[in-house]
């Protein structure tokens, strides 16, 4: 037996593969699913690729933008006179203040 696959992108751009098993010399034809259209294995792969190194650059900002809304919101409840231990809890900020005033 030996396997074939295909690769293809949907009409709504998502990518998908089908595998089949088939015996030694079968011409078997695997069917796209409607409005699909057909990719290499190498347009797969870099197209995955390209979509995977987004979605962890979109990740990265919204952990930056939540560190930086945390920190913002515990340094307001300082200067509205909280101590130090409730505003840290209040916020969520973990960090050091004075070491990111320093960066």
């Amino acid at each position: 037996m030996m396997k074939k696959t295909i690769y293809y992108r949907r009409s709504d751009g998502a990518l998908g593969t089908r595998t089949i098993e088939q015996s030694h010399g079968d011409k078997v034809s695997i069917p796209l699913p409607d409005g699909a259209s057909e990719l290499s294995a190498e347009e797969y792969t870099q197209e995955a690729a390209r979509r995977a190194a987004a979605a962890a650059r979109r990740a990265e900002d919204a952990a930056e933008a939540a560190t930086t809304e945390q920190r913002e919101a515990y340094e307001a409840l300082i200067a509205a006179g909280l101590p130090e231990g409730p505003a840290r809890r209040i916020s969520g900020w973990r960090g050091d203040p004075e070491d990111e005033a320093a960066s």
